[in-house]
């Protein structure tokens, strides 16, 4: 997991958890089961007061898990439990275990009391540790962080097993008139008082669920690529989150819908980075030219402009967590799809937004091309032709490695389908999510500049080289126009480059000036 704030030291606490670790540790129960990415979708349940009233409605098909002693709410309304979380040392916890169901499995966190490991001794029960001083010191591991409430570590201990969308209930953060829990606990019971989110809404909170929120908007911010979290009650944390949502307008009369929109959301993503925004939606302003901005420079037509808005700009608001909205009312903001502006940003804070490709997506990669090809895309378009690849030294490169390394070819959108000497892949060519997919399995990709190449340069580990070819009277591939638009110096890299692996090309696509490229980088 990306992210994961160590729990907090709590006087006194940590000296009884050191305890209850050394001795659960040894009992060599089995490791909670990890990387499963067939999974997806798993309610989470929280015992606030609201998981009286609101609870999953689909948990017949859905799997469900709850924290503490949320299950028994639960039972109450006929719902069961495939997990029970819990990690909490307290020695009065053993109550929540009490006549425990045999049809569930517990995913105990080590500190908990071994008074409850006991309890559940003939019980399925698998065992995981927090990010924390104790367990670092034991070397014990894997460590799950998400600071001090299991209601925030549970999801990045969800998301190590497989899981990314969260559906979370109970998750109230905050007192109902008298009530702080749904299920009954009357142990380590802070009284409340007023706290206000940054729209005025007031809530009466104990100090540690107050902590639970801030702990979960910065989780979500900083999980955007890993994981969605969708909140079903109206308590503090779901009116906090509201709150710090972010919403994007991305204006079609002004802005192209294409490749270009990866740029506007890098600078979303350092923008929400920077100023905290837990996550962001956004909506697309219809342009006056049949939805698009006129006079565009790009001769495409209407049908072209609506398949690149449905298969390229949709699928990349996908890969970076954020959701489609109508027209907000509030936190409303314009972003400009110029990179140069996430350039500077990275330079000023070395921050670096992650992306990725559909869950599906990056399995079909795995099962089809785990032996790392070298993946050529094909710029193959009637509008400036000019910048189209020299598809002849292509394929003349691709028969100098072909007998040493599987090549695969990606052609352009309207080329799927043709004749071809060499392997193609119409699904990366056709589906933003396979392609990303396809890059990242690959040993090393290469283009010409275009929009395809963002999905690789955007990012350190996607190895590539992209040449920026000569392309007679196209006006954006001048030094001045670079430093200017990009902000990238003459003749220079992206800020963030790995050199070893990533390199932008000055120069033509021809056979010697590939084949150097590619020993360079591969060497």
């Amino acid at each position: 997991m990306a992210f994961q704030i160590e729990a907090l030291r709590v006087p006194g606490v940590e000296e009884k958890a050191l305890e209850n670790i050394k001795i659960n540790a040894a009992r060599g129960l089995p490791q909670v089961p990890l990387h499963d990415y067939s999974l997806r979708r798993i309610n989470v349940c929280g015992n606030g007061p609201s998981l009286k009233e609101i609870w999953p409605d689909n948990h017949h098909s859905e799997v469900v898990a709850s924290l503490n002693g949320a299950w028994r709410a639960l039972q109450e309304n006929g719902v069961s439990s495939d997990y029970i979380i819990a990690y909490d040392p307290s020695p009065e916890n053993v109550a929540w275990f009490k006549n425990a169901p045999k049809d569930t499995k517990y995913i105990l966190g080590s500190r908990m009391d071994p008074a409850v490991f006991d309890l559940l001794q003939d019980h399925q029960v698998y065992i995981w540790h927090l990010l924390s001083d104790n367990e670092r010191a034991l070397k014990l591991s894997p460590l799950f962080g998400g600071g001090h409430t299991v209601g925030s570590a549970a999801l990045n201990l969800l998301a190590g097993m497989g899981y990314n969308y969260f559906h979370l209930y109970g998750y109230d953060s905050c007192w109902s008139g008298n009530e702080h829990h749904a299920a009954p606990q009357e142990w380590a019971v802070e009284p409340p008082r007023p706290y206000s989110t940054n729209d005025g809404q007031t809530f009466m909170a104990s100090p540690w669920m107050v902590g639970q929120v801030e702990q979960m908007l910065a989780q979500v911010l900083e999980n955007t690529p890993d994981y969605t979290v969708k909140v079903h009650d109206k308590g503090m944390l779901a009116a906090s989150l509201e709150t710090n949502t972010l919403n994007v307008v991305y204006d079609l009369n002004v802005a192209p819908g294409s490749f270009d929109f990866m740029h506007s959301l890098f600078n979303v993503r350092h923008y929400m980075h920077e100023n905290r925004w837990s996550k962001a939606r956004v909506h697309f302003k219809a342009g006056s030219e049949k939805g698009f901005r006129p006079n565009e420079l790009i001769q495409m037509s209407h049908a072209g402009k609506q398949r690149m808005l449905n298969k390229v700009v949709r699928p990349m608001l996908e890969m970076h967590g954020m959701e489609e909205c109508e027209i907000p009312e509030h936190n409303r903001m314009e972003f400009s799809y110029s990179p140069a502006e996430s350039l500077a940003r990275y330079r000023a804070t070395h921050h670096m937004p992650r992306f990725q490709p559909s869950r599906e997506a990056m399995l079909w990669a795995l099962e089809n091309y785990s032996d790392g090809p070298i993946v050529i895309t094909l710029r193959e378009c009637t509008y400036w032709p000019q910048r189209n690849s020299d598809t002849f030294e292509w394929i003349k490169f691709a028969r100098y490695i072909g007998d040493s390394k599987r090549v695969i070819f990606l052609r352009d959108t309207d080329c799927v389908g043709q004749p071809f000497e060499f392997e193609t892949c119409d699904e990366a060519s056709l589906d933003l999510h396979k392609r990303m997919a396809l890059y990242r399995r690959a040993s090393m990709c290469f283009f010409v500049m275009n929009g395809p190449a963002s999905l690789a340069y955007y990012t350190q580990y996607i190895p590539y080289g992209v040449f920026l070819t000569s392309a007679p009277g196209y006006p954006c591939y001048s030094p001045e126009f670079l430093q200017r638009f990009i902000g990238i110096d003459p003749y220079g890299q992206f800020p963030w480059t790995n050199l070893k692996r990533q390199r932008l090309v000055y120069g033509d696509d021809d056979f010697e000036a590939i084949k150097k490229v590619y020993h360079g980088l591969t060497k």
